[in-house]
């Protein structure tokens, strides 16, 4: 059976003191293309296996000629690999369904929210604990979320969002439930909230979670129709995926950089993120150092007498997510794969999908200035290291090889600095695999590469 890129970390760092170009160079030894040992494993690239080509041009990143004739062969000659690809065009089912109006309906301009320290005011205390809400939301009813413990339905006529968020220099309005007490009390409202992380207020918004699940939902078709495109040549596949970076496109310019605890930075994306990464490096607060009225809470968290922070600044802040993956690193990862299988895909009578304009936009706008704000964040951490991915994965997309060299390094300090000489991670079993997650891509992108 055709094998899959499979790169065996324990046994590459178990190796010890070995360089990022020797992990590369055995990696030509242990990467093979295609296996259903990856979908045993559960690694990331078990769900990637298959994507490759038919467009006019070879893909830059992740794919190489090699993965897209395996793809194939996998698909004519295995049950398992027709499996996976029906998997991905049942699930794919709703969303080619649609025309692009429900997608840039779909996609709000304002920020996303998030899906950490939401509570249900229905049952919490109850039958949720406080702090640990957690919500259903499904394509079928987009614009609500079901409490998983109470089934409460939200928005909800009893527990409305009368809180408001203002973030007045960057134009954004951002609104929240506040429970009876602390509307009857203004003066002690922080003591009144509902909380998170210990006894801290927290903003529990249906409707920021909401705009959260809609965009994770589109992300995720984004690069399953890219998939199902680069496998079929079904141009209704990529055609969709247009639409999804061109509104993604379109809306990050305004998405605030905001921390999974509800601090919002009011100020331009760039500078914030320009100044957590210097504030990081040179030793200071994780979450950068702003002026006091730049950082907005609605319980006022993370002022200081003369200065603000964004809470822990990109460990727990994006401007697509603050979740998961490296925050936004894992997003645009995703968008950059898409986008590079469907950039060359035309319609029916030969003209491209992408025209200049929109291209120009997706790659300036999205790709490009979210990779320039996440590589301000050169951090070793467990979550950190996906920044390394996602900058290989441009650089070689849009051949800047100084990205891909950068992230070369980056890899080879992980290696060094995070990995003991028996190849034990330098913290617990549970933040290795984490950090596995987030970077096990790398050496998937870094072999066989050349920028000569």
């Amino acid at each position: 059976m055709e094998r899959g890129r499979v790169l065996w970390f324990e046994q590459l760092l178990g190796i010890g003191m070995i360089s990022a170009a020797g992990v590369v160079s055995l990696a030509a030894a242990w990467l093979c293309r295609g296996s259903t040992l990856l979908i045993l494993l559960g690694l990331p690239a078990a769900f990637l296996v298959f994507a490759a080509g038919t467009a006019s041009a070879a893909p830059r990143a992740m794919y190489r000629p090699e993965d897209i004739e395996n793809a194939r062969q996998n698909v004519a000659r295995h049950d398992w690999a027709r499996r996976i690809v029906d998997g991905w065009k049942s699930g794919a089912s709703f969303a080619l369904s649609k025309d692009r109006a429900f997608f840039d309906a779909l996609i709000s301009d304002l920020t996303p929210g998030t899906s950490y320290g939401q509570n249900c005011p229905h049952c919490v205390g109850k039958q949720s604990l406080m702090g640990n809400g957690r919500f259903h939301w499904s394509i079928d009813r987009p614009d609500e979320v079901v409490c998983a413990v109470c089934e409460t339905v939200y928005p909800h006529a009893d527990y409305p969002e009368t809180g408001v968020l203002e973030c007045p220099r960057m134009g954004q309005t951002f609104t929240y439930y506040e429970t009876p007490e602390e509307r009857a009390d203004p003066d002690r409202r922080n003591e009144h909230a509902l909380k998170w992380l210990g006894d801290r207020p927290t903003m529990t918004t249906f409707s920021g979670l909401i705009r959260f699940r809609k965009l994770g939902w589109t992300l995720g078709q984004a690069l399953s129709l890219a998939k199902l495109y680069a496998l079929t040549g079904d141009t209704a596949c990529a055609e969709r995926v247009v639409w999804i970076l061109d509104r993604i496109a379109r809306a990050y310019p305004s998405y605030l950089f905001h921390s999974y605890d509800g601090t919002i930075a009011d100020w331009p994306p760039a500078e914030v993120a320009a100044n957590m990464g210097e504030q990081e490096s040179s030793g200071g607060p994780r979450g950068g150092r702003f002026r006091n009225d730049a950082i907005r809470h609605a319980y006022g968290l993370h002022q200081r007498d003369d200065y603000a922070t964004l809470n822990n600044g990109f460990w727990g802040a994006g401007r697509l997510s603050c979740h998961g993956k490296g925050s936004d690193s894992g997003p645009l990862l995703s968008l950059a794969i898409a986008y590079d299988l469907v950039r060359e895909a035309t319609d029916a009578k030969g003209r491209p999908l992408l025209d200049e304009a929109t291209d120009r936009r997706i790659v300036n706008d999205l790709l490009q200035a979210g990779c320039t704000d996440m590589e301000h964040w050169d951090s070793l951490s467990n979550k950190g290291t996906a920044v390394f991915v996602l900058s290989a994965a441009i650089g070689m997309l849009f051949e800047e090889p100084d990205r891909v060299r950068s992230s070369l390094d980056g890899f080879e300090r992980m290696l060094d600095k995070r990995y003991h000489f028996d190849g034990h991670y330098s913290e617990s079993p549970g933040y290795a695999a984490h950090n596995l997650h987030n970077v096990s891509e790398l050496p998937d992108l870094l072999n066989g590469y050349t920028d000569r």
